[in-house]
């Protein structure tokens, strides 16, 4: 699209992708409005480079599920609902390649992303969450203004990377959780967290009871 333009929703989705599907580029685009998930996408090798995803109403403002290679940099997330980004690759009860430690090369990097879970309870709320990864790297993102966390990566992600995050302001309507939330299971290894700025983490109750 054209510097500046915007793209106005006329359906609750943007760009839904219900099937498999590799090697799709998306760059400089603005989405604003959409009552739904604005971007839905299954499959590998996607890049998400230089957009705006702003004023989303659904659960997610990004969701990339099944798939490898995804790249998500140098965008805006803000004033969402519900989560932020939220990269998925497949379930690693489900994923033979989980097990012999095959790299899903997720990276999701120098992105701007604020105001999320502005309209729920924030349950598993986030504004960047990373699931079934492999060597994910989240890095240089501005996190700030969350309903509960601010970069999730607990459960099933093995030999991750979170560095050089600002993340400040979150955790604004929970008690329990944190700026950078990890682990909760066995699977959950070897873990790298370096070099970030977090700041002005209060939880709702004023007392720190979970998370990072």
């Amino acid at each position: 699209s054209p510097e500046g333009a915007y793209t106005i929703a006329t359906e609750p989705k943007f760009i839904t992708v219900n099937k498999n599907a590799d090697y799709l580029t998306f760059r400089g685009l603005n989405f604003r409005c959409c009552s739904d998930d604005a971007i839905a996408v299954k499959g590998s090798n996607f890049t998400f480079d230089g957009c705006s995803i702003t004023y989303v109403g659904g659960k997610f403002a990004f969701l990339a599920q099944n798939g490898y290679n995804v790249k998500f940099t140098n965008n805006t997330v803000a004033y969402c609902a519900e989560n932020g980004v939220f990269i998925a690759a497949p379930k690693y009860n489900k994923n033979p390649d989980y097990f012999m430690l095959k790299k899903t090369g997720c990276l999701v990097d120098n992105n701007l992303v604020h105001d999320v879970g502005m309209m729920s309870v924030p349950v598993e709320t986030a504004a960047i969450k990373v699931e079934s990864q492999i060597g994910a790297v989240v890095s240089h993102n501005e996190v700030y203004n969350s309903a509960r966390y601010g970069i999730e990566f607990k459960y099933s992600n093995i030999e991750c990377v979170v560095e050089y995050n600002y993340v400040h302001d979150c955790m604004q309507n929970s008690s329990d959780g944190g700026a950078l939330y990890c682990g909760r299971t066995a699977i959950h290894r070897g873990g790298v967290v370096r070099y970030n700025i977090i700041a002005d983490i209060f939880p709702l109750s004023r007392i720190h009871t979970g998370g990072t």
